[in-house]
């Protein structure tokens, strides 16, 4: 098993199959991930079982990302089949609906209400579930490949447009060795509990507190948060 290693830490392969992740990071967010050990999975079963493309849950129809906009041009190129607030209503509540989406479609659409750095909400992490057998596309923050594992998602942001995406996801569908990849680096991480990534981050709180250290210099929140990291959409 190749070890996936990037700006936030690394994960490494133990002698008895399980991945462990150095506690060392750079980015907190990606410790909501850890590797584990998972029972064998039937990949052609689970491929074989998916007849629809992409699906996208969302409530928040009017966003700053415009997302609503880049989904009707994947439309045309691939079937997105909306549910919630912005769609069709989902047949049963809550993560019942994803896992329910889950079983017969490719590809579920993680796309963020602004494009920030380092903003990823819940419903990214809630996909890394063990019994969600679908492929995340993430489109939001810039720099995503920093907090989640290589391999396990398809970012947006390396299409020049939903064409191109589109087009991608369709080619990746048709093909069970490429799709089962995805599937396969993803089942090789699982999103911890709340409670840990509550305690994971109040010790780096209190690490980062009691660290001797000099700062200089006055920061402007507004400005580092309005026009520093989050940006306007150029991808459609």
């Amino acid at each position: 098993m190749d070890p996936t290693q990037n700006n936030s830490g690394i994960m490494h392969s133990t002698g008895h199959g399980v991945i462990d992740k150095i506690r060392k990071y750079l980015h907190p967010m990606q410790n909501c991930l850890k590797g584990y050990y998972r029972k064998k999975k039937n990949y052609r079963k689970i491929f074989q079982q998916k007849s629809k493309d992409v699906a996208w849950l969302v409530s928040n129809c009017y966003t700053h990302s415009e997302r609503s906009g880049y989904v009707r041009k994947m439309q045309k190129y691939i079937n997105v089949d909306i549910f919630g607030d912005c769609g069709e209503p989902c047949e049963v509540l809550g993560d019942d609906c994803v896992k329910d989406i889950s079983n017969t479609y490719k590809f579920y659409l993680s796309f963020e209400n602004s494009i920030c750095e380092d903003y990823i909400t819940e419903k990214a992490f809630k996909l890394y579930k063990g019994d969600y057998d679908i492929v995340p596309v993430i489109r939001g923050a810039p720099n995503i490949k920093d907090i989640l594992p290589k391999g396990t998602f398809i970012s947006a942001s390396d299409f020049k447009s939903p064409k191109t995406l589109a087009l991608y996801l369709w080619n990746i569908g048709q093909n069970e060795t490429k799709y089962s990849n995805y599937i396969k680096a993803k089942d090789r991480y699982i999103t911890t509990s709340y409670n840990d990534w509550i305690e994971d981050g109040t010790c780096l709180l209190c690490e980062t507190l009691n660290r001797q250290q000099e700062i200089y210099g006055t920061v402007n929140l507004s400005q580092w948060i309005l026009t520093k990291k989050c940006f306007s959409p150029t991808d459609f």
